[in-house]
């Protein structure tokens, strides 16, 4: 299945912005993942072991209304937030602005964000499904790079779960 993603950084640049195929995405991550993703608007923690260190994995998942959202933990550092979209429904749209709306208000994005209100680009994208994720800059980019397609790979789980589930259409 094919999906879009973008991440941005904590300034609202983009970071990087492509369209990947669910089974394209690396799938010993993929089935890495598939047990920490939910669908039942509960919150899942797991840990994951990665070349960087154990990270912490927040989730929440809902198959009702196509929505999954995922906080990754580095010790105490967030490093990054995402939120995946399946489909295109009214639901969707407020849980959207609900996640847009925290991360403009997190003073260390006010702090980076003085030339522009980032994030404004998400509601131009009709694409569905699709990833969107915040890359918060607060490890070294030698670490990103080792963890980079985690949040793509996570969220083909969730994507590959909602089409098996078949609750919500594209």
């Amino acid at each position: 299945m094919k999906f879009d993603a973008i991440t941005f950084l904590p300034d609202g640049k983009v970071w990087d912005r492509g369209s990947y195929l669910t089974g394209e995405q690396n799938r010993h991550l993929v089935q890495a993942f598939s047990p920490c993703v939910t669908y039942d608007n509960k919150k899942l923690v797991a840990e994951i072991q990665s070349e960087i260190g154990a990270l912490k994995l927040d989730w929440v998942g809902s198959d009702q209304i196509g929505v999954g959202s995922s906080t990754w933990w580095l010790g105490e550092k967030i490093i990054n937030t995402g939120v995946c979209l399946f489909g295109n429904n009214e639901e969707e749209i407020d849980i959207l602005n609900t996640y847009l709306k925290v991360w403009r208000e997190a003073e260390f994005v006010k702090e980076l964000c003085e030339e522009r209100i980032p994030f404004t680009e998400v509601h131009e994208i009709q694409d569905r499904p699709l990833l969107i994720s915040v890359n918060w800059a607060s490890i070294k980019q030698e670490q990103y790079d080792k963890v980079a397609n985690f949040d793509l790979s996570l969220a083909a789980a969730f994507f590959e779960g909602m089409q098996a589930n078949e609750q919500v259409s594209y």
